[in-house]
């Protein structure tokens, strides 16, 4: 191949097809095409996909200088359900968050004698509550008891939970108890996935951890692939 310029690449894998779109910077001229997409292993299809465009546009893998990546892989794993061994931590009295939900049912509550309420990504002997709370100034009302909280990461350890969830009130005006839990964790159990309502989107009524796993074994899986552009 020769170089033809910088280029801009873009690999959108869904379920059933990738696509991938390359930009030349210079000219605008635009390279597409799609791949079948590989389920078991979307890393294999985003790989063949690099090496389509490159191919196509003529790029050489120096070229290129930006690469954007969409999937739904993450999707796909809430939607999927797989069996993740995951734990969820909340301020005390909240052990039934998820249950409780918005207390809303499909329709209004007059169907709620034929609706069943679906299961929870995370059963409720699965949810752990710790005290210390902050207020929603983001003014600390009691501290996180550290011995508390390494008890509970040590005995997460031992029953092999894969992943975990820190979720507590109002970390979104001040992120330092979700900090701190997340450093325990990290120390206690470092093998453990730990994510923390901070991390993903730091509002209201935000919890996004389901698909950590799924995610970061398909991160690993690129590094391959990625290995292609550089």
């Amino acid at each position: 191949m020769s170089s033809n310029g910088s280029y801009r690449i873009g690999v959108d894998a869904g379920g059933t097809f990738t696509d991938v779109t390359a930009l030349r910077v210079e000219d605008g001229d635009i390279f597409t095409a799609k791949i079948p997409s590989t389920p078991s292993d979307p890393s294999q299809a985003f790989n063949l996909a690099i090496q389509t465009i490159l191919e196509i546009s003529g790029a050489d893998p120096s070229d290129v200088t930006s690469l954007v990546h969409g999937t739904t892989v993450a999707t796909n794993a809430l939607l999927g359900r797989p069996n993740q061994n995951m734990a969820l931590v909340v301020n005390e009295g909240f052990q039934h968050v998820l249950e409780i939900a918005r207390q809303s049912a499909p329709e209004g509550f007059g169907s709620s004698y034929f609706w069943v309420k679906p299961s929870r990504l995370v059963p409720v002997e699965r949810v752990y509550e710790l005290g210390g709370r902050i207020d929603f100034k983001g003014e600390e009302i009691s501290p996180i008891d550290e011995e508390l909280a390494r008890d509970l990461a040590y005995k997460l350890k031992k029953m092999d939970v894969e992943t975990v969830a820190i979720c507590l009130l109002h970390s979104y005006a001040n992120p330092a108890h979700e900090r701190l839990l997340r450093k325990y964790f990290s120390e206690e159990h470092p093998e453990c996935y730990v994510s923390s309502h901070l991390m993903c989107f730091p509002s209201i009524k935000n919890m996004s951890v389901w698909w950590l796993p799924s995610w970061m074994r398909h991160a690993s899986r690129l590094s391959g692939a990625i290995l292609i552009v550089q």
